[in-house]
């Protein structure tokens, strides 16, 4: 590798086939770059939902355009509208329904839908058991959970194999992030298409079918989820909305 030494710890940038590659040393440099309060992970999120979740490159176009930044205060030079601050509007939301107050209706329903599946299951039994694959078991149980809470029930109900299709998709990420050829990886292109089209007919039966998101006392609605799925169909969020549930249960289950 370049020495840094030699090269004083300048940054330096690699170019391989289809993926520019940036070589940072230097523990000054390193240090100084995460305090930069100013710094965010846009391109990680561009590649993310574009090699990834398959967000047409005119559409990821008003998220590479936006140069307001992510705080509550655009960048005073940025005439991007309010409601095309994608990458405010999706910072925001996700940390607003991920931490604190904000997480616990997810939490409550979370919990809940875990129990109930657990207590539905033959599995589980009030003595010791052991299982082959206690990972796959947790599995079965834990994501099923997770998706009802944030999506809503209608997802799973009108595409029951969505969770093998998500695992089968997360499988293969490793070739779809390195932004191959299709023809080079046909099958991960494949896995990452089912999943996509479970979600848009999701997002078309709800918006076909269901009123303005609203979420009851309990912080839950039975088609939308959390006030997570409620506030991203209510927001600049909506424009993306399949991609970036898809981006967020990734992230979620790493």
């Amino acid at each position: 590798m370049l020495s840094s030494t030699r090269f004083k710890h300048i940054p330096a940038r690699l170019r391989l086939l289809v993926t520019n590659l940036y070589l940072v040393s230097g523990s000054e440099i390193i240090q100084a770059k995460w305090k930069e309060p100013d710094l965010h992970n846009k391109a990680y999120k561009a590649l993310s939902v574009h090699n990834m979740c398959k967000m047409p490159k005119d559409a990821l176009a008003f998220w590479m355009d936006d140069d307001s930044g992510h705080h509550l205060q655009p960048h005073p030079h940025s005439k991007v509208p309010p409601h095309l601050r994608i990458e405010y509007l999706t910072d925001s939301l996700v940390s607003t329904f991920s931490t604190g107050d904000g997480l616990k209706p997810f939490a409550r329903r979370f919990t809940t839908n875990l129990t109930e599946r657990l207590l539905d299951t033959d599995s589980v039994r009030p003595i010791w058991s052991s299982f082959p694959g206690l990972f796959a078991f947790m599995r079965a149980g834990l994501f099923p959970a997770a998706v009802e809470a944030m999506c809503g029930q209608s997802l799973l109900l009108k595409h029951p194999p969505f969770v093998e299709d998500f695992w089968a998709f997360n499988k293969v990420l490793p070739g779809l992030a390195k932004g191959y050829p299709r023809w080079l990886f046909p099958q991960s292109y494949r896995a990452r298409d089912i999943c996509l089209s479970s979600l848009k007919r999701w997002h078309e039966l709800i918006c076909t079918h269901f009123d303005e998101p609203a979420v009851g006392n309990k912080g839950w609605n039975p088609a939308y989820g959390t006030e997570f799925g409620s506030a991203a169909f209510s927001t600049g969020a909506s424009s993306m909305i399949v991609d970036f549930v898809l981006y967020v249960l990734r992230e979620r289950h790493r």
